[in-house]
């Protein structure tokens, strides 16, 4: 759909997951902040 400033097509996206620092080998630090990490990625793309 048309970006409503720039009137090009434009397109967006959501990524959203969750990973635990232990499926890493980073659980050192883990009893201090938690193991489970909520990753959320947000892209917008605008056609040249």
């Amino acid at each position: 759909m048309p970006h409503p400033l720039l009137k090009k097509d434009a397109c967006d996206a959501n990524a959203t997951t969750k990973i635990k620092h232990s499926d890493f080998a980073m659980g050192k630090h883990t009893p201090f902040v938690g193991d489970e990490v909520t990753l959320t990625i947000t892209v917008e793309a605008v056609k040249e």
